[in-house]
């Protein structure tokens, strides 16, 4: 009986890798999804609140479709007075640490990154975490200050970006205490604003890797929406909205969709198990 049992587990097992890598290959891949994406990405101007009490806006790129609910989710955050210093959303690039090259969702201008300081990500398995910082007090403070250069320009702003970032020496605990709320930081609150607009995947319920920065769609919807006319997708996008807001149960999913859903690879094996023994 435990033989059987053995093999049995070990088909299971086999059937889990399977499905994991015929899914895998089922996504669009990186250089499928250029050919189709085309003049499909959009410059859009967001108005936000500033670190240092005022406003400003900055240019981002996404998918032609999301554009109005991206900018219907900042007009929410700015009359929160949420101050926001980073955006970013179209990014051509593959999955980080990802073998199968998989398109990251930014690919399709469909995934939102908000402050990444305040809102990092850490990856317990490949053991980084981003955006980088140094274990030493002061270089930290210089290489913080030296990245937020590259892109703030104003002096009082850049201050007060770095004052929030940089925290008093022997306590700085890098953004992980997500319960000791501090300006720009994601709350559970501000998910559910995306939410609401079509970006109902929020990577700080993920497991790993854990990423408070990030908002997106699901890889099928992804997919779908660039497959589509522009036309067909704006339908397609809408419903989505629509969906979201009719059954919303006030919960955020915390799928990545790179790979079957959980229950999807559970479910597999205990149906051919159900088939195999004839009950």
């Amino acid at each position: 009986m435990f033989i059987v049992i053995m093999n049995m587990v070990k088909k299971i097992c086999g059937l889990l890798l399977f499905a994991n890598a015929i899914n895998s290959a089922e996504f669009m891949k990186l250089e499928e999804l250029e050919g189709k994406i085309g003049g499909r990405i959009q410059t859009i101007e967001i108005q936000h609140r500033t670190f240092s009490g005022g406003e400003s806006t900055m240019k981002v790129q996404a998918l032609d479709v999301a554009c109005d609910s991206i900018q219907e989710i900042f007009k929410e955050l700015y009359d929160m007075n949420f101050p926001i210093y980073s955006i970013g959303i179209y990014n051509h690039r593959e999955i980080r640490n990802d073998p199968t090259k998989t398109p990251s969702i930014h690919a399709f201008g469909l995934a939102i990154d908000v402050n990444p300081y305040m809102n990092p990500s850490f990856d317990a398995i490949h053991n980084y975490v981003i955006p980088q910082r140094s274990s030493d007090y002061e270089e930290d403070k210089k290489q913080v200050k030296d990245d937020l250069s590259r892109y703030i320009s104003d002096p009082a702003e850049l201050d007060a970006i770095h004052k929030t970032i940089i925290q008093e020496k022997g306590s700085d605990d890098r953004f992980m205490n997500r319960g000791l709320q501090r300006p720009g930081m994601i709350t559970p609150e501000i998910a559910q604003i995306f939410k609401k607009h079509g970006f109902n995947i929020w990577g700080g319920n993920w497991r790993q890797p854990m990423c408070y920065m990030i908002f997106q769609t699901n890889r099928r919807l992804a997919e779908s929406l660039v497959n589509a006319t522009k036309e067909e997708a704006q339908i397609i996008w809408n419903n989505h909205i629509s969906k979201l807001n009719t059954n919303d149960n006030n919960t955020l999913l915390n799928t990545n969709n790179n790979t079957f859903s959980f229950f999807d690879i559970i479910l597999k094996p205990f149906k051919w198990l159900k088939n195999a023994l004839g009950f």
